[in-house]
């Protein structure tokens, strides 16, 4: 009877052990494929930014990058919009009007991602220089009021407020 028990474990210690390793291999494998996969499939991109007929920025790209912004377009936006942010800003929606005119090409044969700001379009209405020195004046013009005598009148008209409130109560 006890030859019958070890002969019993025996095999199912056999099947675990053949079930553990063809779950490795097969993940294994599975990882060695997929990555292979994407390699073919999202390797060997990359970004050029073209400024004043020059070749600013020719970058290559990561295979976990190139597979999340060709899949998602707002990533792609914001992506392009990253790498181009150092030479210019880029003043339309770069997948729709920059397809347009010619500020973003993808030639997906070539595997590259082109954004040429020589076909940005010109800057309109307010920039962010323009707000900045809008509020540089404000606050200029604050400082320099005559009713305004500095931060001991604030500390002031404070305890004032705090006192009526007070008072009221």
């Amino acid at each position: 009877m006890l030859e019958w028990l070890t002969d019993w474990l025996t095999a199912i210690a056999q099947n675990l052990a053949a079930s553990f390793l063809a779950v490795v291999i097969g993940i294994a494998f599975t990882y060695l494929v997929r990555r292979q996969w994407d390699e073919w499939k999202y390797g060997r991109w990359r970004v050029v930014i073209l400024k004043a007929g020059q070749t600013a920025v020719d970058r290559a790209i990561s295979v976990e990058k190139t597979k999340q912004i060709l899949n998602e377009p707002s990533e792609l936006s914001v992506f392009l919009k990253g790498v181009a942010s150092p030479y210019g800003w880029i003043n339309c929606d770069i997948l729709d009007e920059g397809r347009k005119r010619g500020l973003l090409i993808e030639d997906h044969v070539k595997r590259v991602l082109t954004v040429d700001l020589d076909k940005n379009p010109k800057q309109s209405g307010i920039t962010a220089a323009d707000v900045l020195k809008a509020v540089n004046q404000l606050s200029v013009e604050v400082v320099q009021h005559p009713a305004w005598t500095g931060p001991e009148q604030a500390a002031g008209s404070a305890a004032a407020v705090s006192q009526e409130g007070a008072s009221a109560r």
